[in-house]
């Protein structure tokens, strides 16, 4: 057994320890950072801190000046691009239900600060010269869509209010805003564009129709072009009637604009899909439906109400229902051409349209003969000419692809063993790795099926290649299929990602630095290296680190940083230092320090199988050596990348381990190895090894180890439960008991069965229960409840969604039947975890009490020991007795 980290350097001398524990009433006390900006210049910075039941301030920092602003109950807050100004809404105030909607702009330089009530959205125009405000609608019952917007110039301070404006957009430019009208009885309905400096208006467009979908042409294009939509409903029918209508420029002295609205015999152009422009704007898309009158109507005492569930329907009846909103909003793709004409690019027998980043390439995949209950998810792809239509197919029942290039002159796509690339413009394949000497594919994929690649970090520059993910390393791989090479050196079992920090990037250039992140898979330390032909490690520590926000203008960045011990808090540096001028700007968590804490650190076991996995084990700071400490086991696939990362205090369905540790816990969460087949034996195997190892090393006592698990853990833990005695108390939250049953029992938020999350998905059983019954009821903890005899705590919403709650009433009632000790905690009306406050204090409470009896002694609670009936369910008061608080 060998221990990764010392632990007696590590342990803290018992002097030193914080005086207390964490009691339920301290949960309320722990906060996040959130609503985190840096400005383009590089020198303010906006933070929050989330806490429950507390009203927020919104904080704005100067980084050069240390000038700090505060907004209380700001939220939604963006910077303008010139960083001279901050919009913001002002959340409710905690406890009261009317939500006065105020929003305001702060001036970052003098503090001053202007707020409107009742607002809608808002939006700087680019270039910051403007802020519109659109206010909610004051009659919420009005036949019109319309309500007042406020256009304010912010550098001469005026303020222009315009009326029952709908949408609004700036474009790209900052020089004009269009709005679209909606006034009652459609009077004056229209498209208005306004020049921002000097505030003329012109009516583009106006009909006594509904305008919608009011799109400029992409920021990177060349030139501002508009694009709108305007209809009304048809009597009788059940989609709209549209009207699309186009202008190339319409910020020009005459535009002139491109409508269309034939489009086929009953064909329309729908609102249910959005608009879009190609990058040199000849192109826009936009969405068909074929039109059909409504259906007919019945008295309700004349009508069944019955739903047919047909053997051969292609998605059972369950997943239409779940995904009705979607087909009824799924629209097909048309195009207008410069010159007028329309192209329909796709219809019912193309599933899915992507558009290319330039708009001048379309791929289009069909997957009807490929729809299934379980098996994968196949298409038969097509490239399509956007001004014919003609398809052509490329790839016949294919599963993975991995997107275009930027600028859509390829498109890749994965084979099981190589990446390829497609060249629409010469209908030319090639095998791009195949002459790298480096492997792919992720072997790390422990589920039935193809095995996917790690992935494409992004295209460089120049037609240089494409960087290819392998499991530690970047490779530059030529388009011309030739032999590539690794840019971040031999496998050193540190995995380097490439850093995107501009957003907006579409090619790597490789003759400037890049940034990576990094991490250890062994000693989980993390950070990041810079690469300017040779690989730079600017920073590689214990500790876990957030993606870091660049400056748009500047070197600045800031990022999280935490630790097991260090609270997450957001840090500035610049990345000229190589990060070396770190600025801690957030104290998330300062009240940590009255409480009792500890280390966590890496340790290795081996499984029956011969599995070497790791696992971690949290120990309190009091521990002395040579004592025996109670221990809670969590576990779910692989926890120890989670080394470094900070364990927050939250109301949840889960264990909240500072609690537990400030309690004299020790809290070990294995990783578990998955082969595929009986896989809640695995997670028997890994659990019982990793449990005995901590044992060996002489930190837990061997007859007060406790475990829980959630979800696809719940499962093997009701499993574990009925296979050993090694725990003295087990928990098992939204767990599958049956297999056999839960094999065809629905997944009610996706309406699916459970057909290929059992094979090909998280269950990895890779059969079915009719082929392998053996199986299914050798790894299900219903069959086997005659042999249970640790107290069992198990947690079920009946609303759940992912697990049918009659899988937990099915175990409860097997091991009622057998006289065993379970406990079901079933909480109406929550889903697969506890949503409501209430009953996650609760939980909280009851799973604290549970373990706490069961594992260092305490009192049962009555609950334990009697139950509540249900007449009694009212006057019920849960005790907080003992440490269960």
């Amino acid at each position: 057994m060998i221990l990764w980290t010392l632990l007696t350097l590590l342990l803290i001398p018992a002097d030193t320890v914080a005086v207390r524990s964490i009691e339920l009433d301290d949960y309320d006390r722990w906060r996040s950072v959130t609503e985190t900006e840096i400005s383009n210049d590089g020198r303010w910075v906006t933070f929050a801190y989330r806490q429950r039941e507390t009203d927020a301030v919104l904080t704005v920092r100067n980084l050069d000046s240390g000038v700090t602003h505060e907004i209380e109950r700001g939220t939604s807050s963006a910077i303008s691009d010139d960083s001279r100004f901050l919009r913001f809404t002002l959340a409710a105030p905690v406890g009261e239900d009317d939500d006065p909607r105020e929003g305001g702009v702060l001036d970052l330089d003098s503090g001053e600060r202007w707020t409107w009530s009742d607002v809608a959205s808002m939006a700087f125009s680019p270039g910051s010269s403007h802020l519109a405000v659109r206010k909610r609608p004051a009659d919420r019952d009005a036949d019109h869509s319309g309500s007042t917007l406020i256009l304010r110039d912010l550098d001469g301070g005026s303020e222009e209010v315009l009326g029952y404006v709908n949408h609004f957009a700036f474009n790209e430019a900052g020089t004009h805003l269009a709005y679209t009208v909606s006034a009652p009885d459609r009077e004056g309905n229209g498209l208005i564009l306004v020049t921002l400096d000097d505030g003329s208006r012109r009516t583009l467009d106006n009909a006594r129709e509904e305008y919608r979908r009011l799109t400029w042409s992409d920021k990177r294009s060349e030139g501002s072009s508009l694009a709108v939509l305007r209809g009304l409903e048809v009597e009788g029918m059940v989609e709209e009637s549209n009207t699309l209508v186009a202008w190339a420029d319409p910020t020009g002295p005459s535009p002139v604009a491109r409508v269309l609205s034939d489009v086929g015999d009953q064909r329309v152009i729908s609102e249910k899909s959005g608009l879009t422009w190609s990058r040199d704007r000849t192109l826009l898309y936009f969405g068909l439906r074929d039109q059909r009158a409504e259906p007919p109507e019945f008295e309700d005492d004349e009508r069944a109400d019955v739903d047919i569930w047909h053997w051969a329907d292609d998605r059972i009846q369950s997943v239409q229902m779940v995904q009705a909103t979607r087909d009824r909003n799924r629209t097909d793709t048309g195009v207008l051409l410069e010159d007028g004409r329309f192209v329909q690019i796709s219809d019912s027998t193309l599933t899915s349209v992507r558009i290319g980043p330039l708009g001048q390439t379309i791929v289009a995949e069909d997957d009807r003969a490929y729809i299934h209950d379980w098996q994968p998810r196949l298409s038969d792809l097509y490239v399509v000419d956007p001004r014919t239509g003609v398809r052509t197919l490329f790839l016949e029942g294919h599963l993975r692809t991995l997107g275009f290039s930027p600028d859509g002159e390829l498109f890749l796509y994965w084979d099981g063993e190589d990446v390829w690339s497609y060249a629409p413009a010469s209908d030319e394949h090639r095998n791009l790795t195949a002459a790298t000497p480096a492997s792919f594919i992720n072997e790390q994929f422990d589920r039935w099926g193809e095995k996917p690649p790690h992935g494409i970090a992004g295209w460089a520059a120049d037609g240089r290649g494409v960087l290819l993910e392998t499991r530690f390393d970047l490779w530059l791989v030529p388009l011309d299929g030739s032999e590539g090479h690794s840019i971040t050196g031999a496998d050193a079992g540190i995995r380097y990602r490439y850093l995107q920090l501009d957003p907006d990037e579409e090619w790597i250039d490789l003759d400037a630095p890049i940034w990576l992140t990094s991490f250890g898979e062994r000693d989980k330390r993390a950070g990041f290296a810079r690469w300017d032909g040779d690989l730079d490690t600017v920073l590689h520590e214990d500790r876990w680190f957030g993606r870091p926000m660049k400056a748009e203008d500047a070197d600045q960045v800031i990022f999280t940083q935490e630790s097991f011990r260090e609270s997450t808090d957001l840090w500035t540096a610049s990345l000229g230092s190589g990060l070396t001028d770190r600025e801690r700007l957030t104290d998330a968590n300062p009240h940590q320090d009255e409480f009792l804490w500890g280390e966590r650190v890496l340790f290795e076991f081996v499984t029956v199988r011969g599995d070497t996995l790791q696992g971690t084990l949290a120990i309190p700071d009091d521990f002395v050596d040579g004592e025996r400490r109670p221990m809670l086991v969590n576990y779910y696939e692989q926890n120890s990348q989670n080394l470094n990362r900070y364990p927050g205090v939250s109301w949840a369905h889960r264990p909240q381990f500072a609690r537990y540790l400030s309690h004299g816990y020790l809290v070990m969460q294995p990783d578990v190895a998955f082969h595929t087949g009986d896989t809640h034996s695995q997670m028997l195997d890994a659990v019982v090894a990793a449990t005995e190892a901590v044992i060996e090393m002489g930190y837990a006592d061997p007859e007060r180890v406790g475990l829980q698990g959630h979800s696809f853990s719940g499962q093997g833990s009701a499993h574990i439960a009925t296979q050993t005695d090694r725990f003295a108390a087990i928990l098992a939250g939204a767990a599958a008991t049956n297999l056999v049953s839960d094999f065809n029992q629905l997944w009610k938020t996706a309406g699916t069965n459970q057909h290929r999350y059992n094979t090909y998905g998280q269950g990895r059983f890779t059969t079915n229960p009719f082929d392998d019954l053996e199986l299914y009821i050798g790894q299900s903890a219903v069959h086997h409840a005659a042999s249970m005899d640790t107290p069992l705590l198990i947690l079920h919403g009946t609303d759940d969604g992912s697990v049918e709650w009659l899988q937990a009433v099915e175990f409860y009632n097997a091991l009622r039947f057998h006289e065993k000790p379970v406990i079901l905690l079933s909480y109406p009306g929550e889903g697969h975890g506890l949503r409501e406050w209430p009953n996650q204090r609760d939980f909280q409470v009851r799973m604290n009490q549970f373990f706490d009896h069961h594992l260092t002694g305490s009192p049962a609670a009555d609950w334990m020991l009697q139950g509540v009936p249900f007449l009694e369910k009212p006057y019920h008061v849960l005790e907080e007795i003992g440490a269960g608080s």
